[in-house]
């Protein structure tokens, strides 16, 4: 099986020429798998002698594999079409052999004259396949690619885009207008455009097509490099074990108002199989946690100074959940900062504090994980949301080497970071967008942890758990009525 790498485009480039350079394949090689292989994923999803293909090809080497794919699909036995958006003149040296190729085996080729014409052509056919920007594409489509590319989202007809929808920004995901595909086969690696922000509602059903490039490549740049998690990774059980041995977890969390917060990451610890779980909140809340949780130990405190022997067993502290971020909460942050030295998880109210008091982190002991959305760690940056999506990687990468912390940033996907790793979930849908889901995602990142997971194996497994079980969920019934308290319940009900 392929190993999803999810990588930049900068680092595909570099991929490229060193697979050229020091492995041996030309270009014009890895052009040739790179097309046949799309070439022959098409033809097994579509039946080639009853459709009707359109393949719109750019100049660069985008089009390069268009032209290889038209080939290929031609000689298969399809009626298929090619039209060149672009001079021939400005073909680059390997596109040009490739459409040179396709015209000496009479593929038929036609120059883009204009926009009704083109509409005309996609209203005939069965599927139309994206060669025209690829990968190399940043900032604002021109010219004739704002019309040629809404003619295609208009047509609604099927669509496989190659390498990467065109008009999408394949380092951030951002785009104001781009193919919408059905299907994306994307050469070699997936790309951080097709995960990030709106990338995955362009891409449709992506494939990775292999070109012979060899693994260590990627594995040679791993802190650079991501990879997309797609099997779930258990903490380690033993029949003859005892609770000692599943972690002593000390939870602080709730105030008057939010005590659901604290139920739910406790509850979902305890589902994931923590051995001891300890939840400190504020005097005068026992009676609501006592009849919630009995199998959970509760304590009330006045004081901060009421925490250290609390923290002093801890094999693992989570601080945050409804938690609140006014003076005595604030004080609560500061304290465990201060004075343990442990595997520390921060989410929630515990984030939006550490964000207005940053240097906190500095001078921790602790080997902190923080959870945030985007709106809380655009609140960690200081800047904006908008701002945090036009770079999050990059944003990610300066927060973890500043503050010497690990980061999990949840939104439609999450990703793990820290210095040396990048790991990407996709699991999940809509049905996790409502409040509570997040203090799940940490009791159960939490509890992995208790039970001796690294907190890098931990945060992305506790994460891709949580969209599992949502997806499942989401087969009984429509994805907006799950509850996050249904997510609790349905912990270690089903085979992932």
């Amino acid at each position: 099986m392929l190993k999803k790498y999810v990588i930049s485009k900068e680092m595909m480039y570099g991929i490229d020429a060193r697979t050229i350079n020091e492995f041996g394949i030309s270009s014009l090689t890895l052009m040739e798998l790179a097309g046949s292989g799309c070439a022959k994923y098409i033809a097994n999803v579509y039946p080639l002698i009853r459709s009707k293909i359109v393949v719109l090809c750019g100049k660069g080497k985008n089009g390069g594999d268009g032209f290889v794919i038209a080939r290929w699909l031609h000689n298969m036995g399809a009626d298929v079409d090619v039209i060149l958006v672009g001079d021939v003149e400005s073909l680059s040296t390997e596109t040009l052999v490739n459409y040179e190729l396709a015209w000496k085996l009479g593929v038929p080729v036609e120059l883009y004259s204009e926009i009704d014409s083109l509409k005309y052509t996609l209203s005939n056919c069965d599927l139309v396949v994206d060669a025209l920007l690829g990968i190399g594409f940043k900032g604002e489509l021109e010219e004739p690619f704002n019309q040629i590319i809404s003619c295609i989202n208009n047509a609604k007809r099927d669509v496989v885009a190659i390498d990467i929808p065109s008009g999408l920004d394949a380092e951030s995901g951002l785009s104001t207008l781009a193919v919408e595909s059905d299907y994306t086969l994307t050469i070699a690696s997936l790309k951080t455009g097709m995960i990030l922000n709106r990338g995955r509602f362009y891409c449709g059903k992506v494939e990775i097509i292999d070109i012979s490039i060899p693994d260590s490549y990627y594995e040679d740049n791993h802190n650079e490099i991501g990879q997309l998690i797609t099997q779930m990774k258990y903490p380690e059980r033993n029949s003859l074990s005892h609770k000692g041995e599943y972690g002593r977890v000390v939870i602080i969390a709730g105030k008057p108002g939010y005590s659901g917060a604290a139920i739910l990451c406790s509850k979902a610890c305890l589902k994931s199989g923590a051995g001891l779980i300890s939840l400190i909140h504020p005097k005068g809340m026992e009676d609501i946690f006592e009849t919630s949780l009995t199998e959970v130990m509760t304590y009330g405190y006045n004081s901060t100074y009421d925490l250290d022997r609390f923290l002093a067993d801890a094999d693992v502290v989570l601080i945050g959940p409804g938690l609140g971020q006014e003076g005595r909460a604030i004080e609560t942050v500061k304290h465990v900062l201060n004075n343990y030295t442990g595997k520390l998880v921060i989410d929630a109210d515990g984030i939006n504090i550490c964000a207005k008091h940053r240097d906190m982190l500095k001078y921790c002991q602790a080997d902190i994980i923080l959870t945030p959305h985007l709106g809380e760690f655009s609140r960690l940056c200081n800047c904006s949301v908008d701002e945090v999506n036009a770079d999050v990687l990059g944003k990610a990468r300066e927060f973890v080497a500043k503050y010497k912390v690990k980061l999990l940033v949840k939104s439609s996907i999450s990703f793990y970071i820290d210095e040396e790793n990048l790991l990407y979930n996709i699991s999940g849908n809509d049905g996790l967008s409502t409040g509570g889901s997040g203090d799940v995602l940490s009791g159960i990142i939490t509890s992995f942890i208790g039970q001796k997971m690294s907190v890098k194996d931990a945060s992305i497994n506790g994460s891709y758990y949580l969209g599992k079980i949502s997806e499942y969920i989401s087969k009984e019934r429509k994805s907006f009525s799950i509850l996050p308290s249904e997510i609790v319940n349905r912990i270690g009900m089903f085979n992932i």
